[in-house]
């Protein structure tokens, strides 16, 4: 075989290899790519941005029957909800079944949704204000996959718990409280004994054309009259109200703006027969009247038939606003949860008791400061109770006085005169913390050190809210009493108070809702209206009203008896009474009849004196009691009510915010997407 043959051979040879690799093959491909992105695919979930349509629809059941003014709304823990803000909640639409609501809402893939209804009362610009919600502690949930759904309820009932509270104030509106305390109307010529009944009717109006507003959220009224078992909130009459000299007579309005409201006030004389009424006197009450957070008006009453003045109404007002950082969301409440064992609860007074004014009989530690509550947890306390002001820059301490006692000069006092008395409302916390305070017992004067000389820092006087939520036991309950001085009978005050009342109380539930979470918490206070404000702001905690060890003492007539602070706590929702045990002492059916209309009643006082007495109140059926030198009388061995069930500390961190959690992560997954180029 010739060169030029070979080389024509090796030429076609390579020609047709050429030409054979243009033909379609199978191709055979290492497979471990696409294994491995099938495999991540199994793991790894879809894409939680792709929306589904949920369809909404809740029932409103006809004994609890929507306001012509409300709307139900929809909230919940994702930002498509509204994330528990009511102003960002997602209202529903009537459908053609008059009880019937619906909405649609588009949700991620994959989500834990929970979520609760609530009756909104929208405002002209969008703002809605919570008239009434599914006050649960646990919302309802749902999980979605990938496939839409549709969901239905009925208002008020999640699982079988039945339970709709009155709202409170979160980011919008505000609430005015009119007081008509006895003998607030005078008429010139009142009706003739047996002739006609006084009526009282308060209409809100347009304060630049005077004209009727309807109930909305601009302006809703509502009223209760104190009476043991009927007080309530009410719609308000045609005619108004039936007024007696001797009764107790609030109106509650719900606002959107507190400027853009006035008040028809009319008096009117109904006939026995109750066919005709009469209008007695007329007077209009502007917004501009009603500055700062609480006042006293004198409202001049004209004739609609002489034009003059024939009497006089003597109102008290309180305003309510809502918190201004931050206030509590949808998301959960505690304020009506209470377990049925919780009952014959025993509470520290001060911690282990009473020890800077007493004479005889002083707790071992000095009281309100860390320690002593520390101790008290360490005996078993079911809670400790204590006392809360604000210092001048509104930092909230433990301290039972209004004032503390110092010295000027630098000579060791030897008598009352060389002390001076200094608000607490008047200095700083840093300036408290580095003065001497002296305390008075019987003919003695006895110095404290400054705050910061003491050592170790729990022995400290004043210590902050904030100390005792941060180092007290979460098993151990927070009795927290707001102090305020009250208006004596006679006039004159406990002591002085220049704070705005909204400002106070804001100061001190941001801490609480800050710092607070956790535990079982109770607010209370002798000031009716500050419990008012506790109960309008907040939802998470009971509020108590407390009363005093004698009957009337303070002016405002809803503390003059045990009866009175039941009727102002049921007509407002709170939680519950604190009576002095000295009238259940007298009357031990007292008890009885505060709870067939308060769920919670804790006595205090010094009837509380040893262990058979302390035995003999709770043989009565109070919810708990408030007593001093626990060291003595609480039994041994004892375990706290709250920390004896297991469960407790994991539920009451549901009244913390949740953290923001990060995906968790898996190994083998991110291995596996680490070797994948997606395009």
């Amino acid at each position: 075989m010739s060169v030029s043959w070979l080389k024509t051979y090796g030429a076609l040879t390579v020609a047709w290899l050429s030409t054979l690799c243009l033909l379609p093959v199978e191709t055979f491909c290492d497979t471990s790519y696409y294994e491995k992105y099938y495999a991540a695919r199994r793991y790894v979930p879809l894409k939680r941005n792709a929306p589904l349509l949920f369809n909404f629809t809740v029932i409103i059941p006809e004994a609890t029957p929507l306001a012509a003014f409300e709307r139900p709304a929809l909230v919940g823990n994702l930002p498509v909800l509204g994330s528990w803000q009511a102003g960002q909640a997602v209202l529903l639409n009537r459908t053609a079944t008059h009880n019937v609501w619906t909405a649609s809402v588009e949700i991620p893939q994959n989500s834990s949704v929970e979520y609760r209804y609530f009756g909104a009362a929208v405002g002209q610009k969008g703002s809605m204000q919570i008239l009434r919600w599914e006050s649960h502690v646990l919302a309802r949930s749902l999980s979605t996959t990938k496939f839409p759904g549709n969901v239905s309820n009925e208002f008020g009932l999640i699982g079988n718990q039945r339970e709709l509270s009155r709202g409170w104030l979160q980011d919008s509106g505000s609430i005015l409280q009119l007081k008509v305390f006895r003998k607030a109307l005078k008429m010139e010529e009142p009706p003739e004994l047996g002739h006609g009944q006084l009526r009282l009717r308060l209409q809100p109006v347009d304060p630049k054309t005077l004209s009727p507003i309807i109930s909305s959220a601009r302006a809703n009224m509502e009223y209760a009259r104190m009476a043991y078992g009927e007080s309530k909130l009410r719609t308000q009459p045609e005619y108004g109200v039936p007024y007696t000299a001797t009764e107790i007579l609030m109106f509650h309005v719900s606002l959107e703006h507190l400027e853009q409201v006035a008040y028809l006030i009319e008096v009117y004389a109904e006939q026995q027969d109750e066919s005709l009424v009469r209008l007695l006197g007329y007077s209009h009450l502007m917004p501009n009247l009603l500055t700062g957070s609480e006042g006293k008006l004198t409202i001049n009453l004209i004739s609609p038939l002489w034009q003059r003045i024939v009497g006089h109404l003597h109102l008290e007002f309180l305003h309510i606003r809502p918190m201004v950082k931050g206030g509590f969301d949808l998301r959960t409440s505690f304020a009506n949860y209470w377990r049925s064992n919780w009952t014959a609860l025993e509470i520290g007074h001060r911690g282990l008791g009473k020890s800077l004014t007493v004479t005889a009989n002083a707790a071992p530690m000095i009281e309100n400061t860390v320690a002593t509550m520390l101790a008290s947890a360490e005996l078993g306390a079911d809670l400790v109770e204590f006392d809360v002001q604000l210092t001048s820059d509104l930092v909230p301490i433990i301290h039972h006085d209004f004032s503390i006692r110092v010295c000027i000069d630098s000579k060791t006092p030897t008598s009352r005169d060389d002390l001076t008395e200094v608000l607490l409302k008047d200095i700083t916390y840093e300036q408290l913390k580095e003065l001497k305070t002296y305390q008075i017992v019987g003919s003695k004067i006895i110095e404290y050190p400054a705050h910061n000389n003491v050592e170790p820092p729990d022995h400290r006087l004043f210590p902050t809210l904030q100390d005792f939520f941060e180092q007290v036991n979460l098993t151990t309950g927070f009795d927290i009493e707001i102090k305020w001085p009250q208006e004596l009978i006679d006039g004159s005050f406990e002591s002085k108070q220049t704070l705005d009342k909204n400002l106070f109380v804001d100061r001190i539930l941001t801490v609480v809702q800050q710092f607070g979470c956790g535990r079982l918490n109770l607010l209370k206070s002798f000031d009716a209206d500050l419990c008012s404000m506790m109960r309008f702001k907040q939802h998470m905690y009971p509020v108590l009203f407390l009363s005093s060890s004698k009957e009337n003492v303070f002016a405002d007539p809803r503390t003059s008896t045990v009866t009175e602070s039941i009727n102002f706590s049921q007509a407002f929702d709170l939680g519950g009474i604190a009576p002095n045990a000295i009238f259940v002492k007298s009357d031990p059916a007292l008890v009885q009849r505060a709870k067939e209309q308060v769920p919670i009643v804790l006595l205090w006082g010094s009837d509380l004196k040893d262990r058979d007495s302390i035995n003999w109140f709770l043989r009565q059926g109070p919810t708990g009691v408030i007593y001093d030198r626990l060291d003595l009388w609480l039994g041994a061995n004892r375990t706290s009510a709250f920390g004896a069930e297991r469960d407790l500390p994991e539920y009451f961190q549901l009244q913390c915010d949740p953290a923001p959690k990060e995906r968790e992560r898996n190994a083998t997954i991110d291995n596996i997407l680490s070797n994948i180029n997606f395009l």
